[in-house]
């Protein structure tokens, strides 16, 4: 579990995954996972055939209910070919043992065979944990131990094909990595680390001779970089999509506006009066960006003479979802947790000589936010737990899923290590220049 005992951690999640997490472990998870859906849907991005075997070995618990048959919009489903990939591995594996569904499902898949049939394929992860929470309700009805065992062995087998090719896949990925060594950074009249790697002779950690690297960047005591070959080094094992970002951006100097922003960026209003801008005291944060925390604390400058301050919270039906009361603090945290993945918006009433003063009100537009989907917290929670650490990883990482502030955070750090280097100083200013507010 993560520090307050609340989630499971990034290595809990890939451990649960791949089945090496000790029995105890195991068992405290899956009570854990029962109750929490931000960590079931961690557990369902990690791979939704491993969420399919904890709950066919669980369902040995059950042993006093009816026996299980497909539904008759199941087997439509399966002859037809609409089940997803989850709901097909179950099915499949129980005809295997139920005469009776065997002779129920014969005369639909005789006309389907007759048409066009659709193929099998995986759906979206939300369709798939639906479709796995009514595996898992159907499967706790199943009373024959013997079958249980048969579709457990099937399942994992299927498991263990596809956690077979993401392993490889990474293998591979981490040995194209580990032939070439970082080279140390060249260094220039001011000892900071330049763009062009040194056109020497680098050695690894083994001491063998590498090859120089054609762009080269100091991070957090280490050398990153890219070879002349367009392969990175100094970054360990990565996702493609992953490498694909950290090498566009060493070799423009520049990482995409976050797309996020455009949800978060409303135009202004135009109002007759100009004589005001919207904004009689500012809000700090969080204002258009992506946030990590589910209860984010709200910042806001103090108001000169206001007695107190009221934060307010909206969904995106402008319903309000939260809210402080009167207080004298220019910071509050919201004592529920909000959704994942939802946009939200806010403002501050300040209280001054009896008189509430809003912020912001028309023509600025909603000062907004959203929380992070659960698939992105955990890539934040991966990225910060990886050796060696890197600011541009954690840079390019962080202006992807749109949290601005702490790209803008690593990138300075990165400029501030490399203070010679024009594509630290790019990647710093094309952040900077994504605050609108």
């Amino acid at each position: 579990m993560d520090p307050d005992g609340d989630h499971l951690s990034a290595r809990e999640v890939e451990a649960y995954s791949k089945r090496t997490m000790p029995e105890a472990a195991r068992r405290r998870a899956d009570g854990h996972l029962a109750v929490c859906d931000i960590c079931m849907d961690l557990i369902l991005d990690a791979g939704g055939a491993g969420l399919a075997v904890t709950r066919l070995s669980e369902a040995f618990l059950a042993s006093d209910e009816s026996p299980f048959h497909m539904s008759p919009e199941d087997m439509a489903g399966y002859a037809n070919g609409s089940l997803d990939e989850t709901d097909r591995v179950v099915f499949e594996s129980h005809l295997e043992i139920c005469p009776k569904c065997n002779l129920d499902i014969e005369p639909l898949m005789d006309r389907s065979r007759t048409g066009e049939r659709k193929p099998h394929g995986i759906v979206s992860k939300h369709r798939v944990r639906r479709s796995g929470a009514v595996a898992w309700a159907r499967f706790r009805s199943v009373r024959n131990v013997v079958g249980i065992a048969a579709l457990l062995a099937i399942v994992l087998l299927v498991w263990a094909t596809w956690r077979s090719g993401i392993e490889s896949r990474r293998a591979k990925q981490a040995s194209a990595g580990e032939q070439i060594s970082p080279a140390p950074a060249q260094q220039n009249a001011g000892g900071g680390a330049g763009d062009n790697g040194s056109p020497g002779n680098p050695q690894n950690e083994g001491g063998a001779t590498g090859l120089s690297l054609a762009v080269s960047l100091s991070d957090d005591d280490h050398t990153v970089g890219m070879d002349e070959q367009g392969n990175l080094v100094g970054l360990g094992s990565l996702a493609k999509s992953e490498e694909d970002s950290i090498k566009a951006a060493l070799e423009s100097g520049q990482v995409p506006k976050p797309s996020v922003l455009r949800e978060l960026t409303g135009p202004p209003i135009r109002l007759m009066d100009r004589s005001t801008d919207g904004w009689p005291f500012k809000l700090i944060g969080p204002v258009q960006t992506a946030v990590v925390e589910d209860q984010p604390e709200f910042q806001w400058e103090r108001l000169a003479g206001a007695a107190s301050y009221a934060v307010s919270v909206f969904d995106g039906n402008f319903d309000i979802v939260a809210s402080s009361g009167p207080q004298t603090s220019t910071r509050w945290r919201a004592p529920i947790r909000l959704k994942r993945g939802q946009v939200y918006s806010w403002e501050v009433t300040a209280v001054k000589d009896g008189k509430g003063i809003t912020a912001p009100t028309a023509p600025a537009p909603r000062s907004q936010f959203k929380v992070l989907r659960s698939v992105e917290l955990a890539e934040v929670r991966d990225a910060r737990e990886r050796q060696p650490r890197s600011h541009l990883a954690l840079g390019v990482l962080y202006a992807r899923i749109g949290l601005v502030k702490e790209a803008e955070t690593e990138f300075n750090t990165l400029a501030g290590e490399n203070p010679d280097s024009a594509i630290a100083r790019k990647l710093l200013a094309e952040a900077k220049s994504w605050m609108t507010h």
